[in-house]
């Protein structure tokens, strides 16, 4: 079977929509919440900081003691988030909506630890990769952007995830690259709108805003490396039943 161009714009389009799934809505909202009320609620309002207050005076008022609560914080928000990806997959992978929020949930926690360090590692390298090493990481990147979804559609661990996604995206590396540089694009014109067109915004609708469009980021792409980690699976000869939440 040939993966088409079209086929892949599909899998995209279908992946940067996914708010038309009610249960991915709902992952949204929590993903957006914990981002929102973890570092800004969180951290933020121990500055007092009220929404007019500029980023500018923000720093101003900066108090260090907060610093250590803020950072534990941060952190927190980071594990839920990731939790919150791993429930999403768990989404995609029941299309057929047999499974129920709560079964997918205590899947989810079973296969955590796995899937969290499979995440860091692909966000490690496709982030982490591009910035120090430019080439390696336009390399690297593809190879390994479908890692975190290789542990829940194959049920694999870290290396058997990591071989899953390096075949998958070697099968058409183009397509796999593509995707890459889309959603890099997509953050830098977040990134733009956040602090070039917006920059006179106050500091918490910019902070709303801000972890709008990063759940939106975060949700999307895990969306769409399902959808075409799925097809490009298929296109080499794969199966069509791996798409069965694995019970543990």
């Amino acid at each position: 079977m040939v993966y088409t161009y079209r086929s892949f714009a599909s899998d995209v389009l279908k992946g940067l929509t996914f708010f038309l799934d009610l249960r991915l809505l709902f992952v949204f909202v929590l993903i957006f919440l914990s981002i929102f009320i973890f570092n800004y609620l969180g951290l933020f309002a121990l500055f007092g900081l009220t929404p007019h207050l500029s980023l500018s005076s923000a720093r101003a008022m900066q108090n260090p003691a907060g610093a250590d609560i803020g950072l534990l914080l941060f952190v927190v928000s980071v594990f839920i988030v990731i939790f919150l990806l791993e429930l999403e997959l768990y989404v995609k992978q029941d299309q057929a909506k047999h499974k129920s929020i709560s079964s997918m949930l205590r899947t989810a926690v079973v296969n955590y630890p796995e899937f969290i360090i499979a995440t860091f590692f692909q966000y490690l390298v496709m982030i982490g990769g591009l910035i120090l090493f430019v080439v390696p990481g336009l390399i690297l990147g593809p190879l390994y952007e479908f890692i975190s979804t290789s542990t829940i559609v194959d049920n694999a661990a870290f290396f058997k995830a990591a071989e899953a996604s390096s075949s998958a995206a070697k099968s058409d590396f183009v397509k796999s690259l593509i995707l890459l540089l889309l959603f890099l694009a997509i953050g830098f014109v977040f990134l733009y709108v956040l602090m070039i067109a917006l920059g006179g915004v106050g500091l918490l609708y910019r902070y709303i805003i801000g972890s709008l469009l990063l759940s939106y980021l975060l949700v999307a792409f895990t969306a769409t490396s399902f959808e075409v980690f799925y097809s490009l699976n298929i296109a080499s000869g794969g199966s069509k039943k791996k798409l069965v939440i694995n019970p543990n």
